[in-house]
């Protein structure tokens, strides 16, 4: 099997013309990483002194996934659409907000 860098490199940055093959790119390497986790899954709830083991290592598991996600995000993006998008809680939200912001400038 191909080492994660090597699956993360062949995803292209960003452009003018490539957003819904980026976002398959994105979601197929991630898949096959096992960090698509906050793709397929809402953001568990918030730990507490009550949390259950099983609650505690599922939300550690979706946490670094979804840590790890908006990293490799963020450096897939163009600094011209990256730094006018506000870094959101999850996956899913950043990728929307990329995805606003992306349209907004490709209308512009």
């Amino acid at each position: 099997m191909a080492s994660p860098s090597s699956y993360l490199s062949s995803i292209p940055i960003l452009t003018g013309d490539n957003f819904q093959q980026w976002v398959k790119d994105l979601e197929l390497h991630f898949g096959l990483l096992n960090l698509d986790l906050t793709l397929r899954e809402p953001k568990p709830n918030a730990l507490t002194d009550k949390s259950t083991t099983k609650e505690k290592t599922k939300f550690k598991k979706w946490d670094n996934a979804n840590r790890k996600f908006i990293l490799f995000v963020k450096k897939a993006v163009p600094e011209t659409i990256r730094e006018n998008v506000e870094v959101k809680d999850t996956t899913v939200e950043f990728l929307n907000a990329v995805k606003a912001r992306f349209e907004l400038n490709t209308k512009a």
